[in-house]
């Protein structure tokens, strides 16, 4: 599975381990990049030194892309050398690139998404129905292309780093035994516990606790994003939207308003007041001096049915400038402002919803058995 566009490029901000190089490039921020080709993850490195944590500006090339080996392997030997594979591409990880230790930080947006939505493959073949506990928890365990079940490790998967699935597992297994102590001591003191909501940060210090080494920065990660609290937040409001159009017709001198309402009523000669959407926006594309990017908002903030039909109305009511004319907008260019290229998703986590959290690990009948 991929995702649409970037090129099938993921890239992590890392630093380089000063006991690699002591001296100038010691701590310096780099940008390690991997790419993947024909549906295969083949790793190709490059980095480029940058002054800021930003994936998107590059100032010179540290290494160039290639592939590279992993280290202490013979090159000349009868079998050919590994190289390193996206099981090496973690947040917290360090890697060692022709004799310079990088250590990953953080990841764009792009290969967080990767990872979580192609961390499902191979997973049904590790989970057997039967094999579970006395308890009824379904036991894990690693079964190799021999068949031999290697139970040391929590399952087999392409990114196991980014799989919600096998984190719960890890968490449920190490929670079971003192999963009392967990929600009294480290959730009922946090400062938003009646709303059921704990901060990024201190959930990252509770787990390290808790888990010491045996969980990544990657896994914390992962389960701040799929447990976020933050609701996301609207960049244009109606208002503001109303605003900008006005303003764009304004500056085409559109006046047709009616031809526009002629031509909806036309499309609904039962006067129902609803249209489909593409109805909707192939009219307004043929008569409206406005980009479609701005029309997609337009239309999203559109009164609908529970059929997914739009009212047609409320968008005339919205256009029209001389019932209820809105304030001018700054000039703004609307091309780029409502394309999917000016959509920067912030990928940091601020608040966590340890209520679902607490949901999905099911233990709360270890919490009734631990009081008895």
């Amino acid at each position: 599975m991929m995702i649409p566009g970037n090129g099938g490029r993921t890239r992590y901000p890392c630093l380089i381990a000063p006991l690699s190089y002591p001296g100038l490039l010691a701590n310096a921020l780099v940008v390690l990049s991997s790419t993947a080709e024909d549906g295969e993850i083949e790793v190709r490195i490059s980095v480029g030194i940058v002054t800021k944590l930003s994936v998107g500006f590059h100032y010179g090339s540290f290494i160039s892309r290639r592939k590279i080996f992993r280290p202490n392997q013979d090159l000349f030997g009868s079998e050919a050398p590994e190289c390193y594979d996206h099981e090496d591409f973690y947040i917290g990880n360090i890697l060692e690139l022709h004799g310079f230790r990088f250590r990953l930080v953080d990841a764009d947006e792009y290969a967080l998404r990767y990872m979580e939505l192609n961390s499902q493959e191979n997973l049904p073949s590790i989970f057997d129905p039967k094999d579970k506990d006395s308890k009824g928890y379904q036991r894990v365990s690693l079964v190799a292309s021999d068949g031999v079940k290697c139970g040391s490790r929590l399952g087999l998967s392409l990114f196991p780093k980014s799989n919600i699935r096998l984190i719960l597992l890890k968490l449920r297994e190490v929670l079971r035994p003192m999963y009392k102590q967990f929600v009294c001591d480290y959730l009922r003191t946090q400062p938003r516990w009646d709303q059921g909501l704990i901060s990024y940060s201190n959930m990252k210090e509770v787990l390290r606790r808790i888990l010491c080494d045996n969980i990544t920065d990657q896994e914390i990660l992962t389960l701040g994003r799929h447990y976020n609290a933050r609701a996301p937040s609207d960049k244009h409001t109606r208002a503001m939207l109303r605003s900008i159009v006005h303003t764009e017709l304004t500056r085409y001198l559109f006046k047709d308003l009616d031809r526009l309402q002629e031509n909806l009523r036309h499309k609904d000669p039962e006067r129902k007041g609803y249209l489909p959407r593409g109805a909707i926006y192939s009219l307004c594309r043929a008569s409206l001096p406005v980009d479609r990017d701005l029309l997609n908002a337009v239309l999203d903030t559109i009164d609908k049915n529970e059929a997914c039909e739009y009212n047609y109305n409320d968008l005339l009511s919205f256009l029209d400038s001389k019932v209820c004319p809105a304030p001018a907008a700054l000039p703004i260019n609307t091309k780029y402002e409502f394309s999917l290229m000016a959509e920067t998703t912030d990928n940091r986590v601020t608040w966590v919803d340890f209520t679902r959290l607490l949901k999905d690990l099911d233990l709360e009948s270890t919490v009734t058995e631990q009081s008895g």
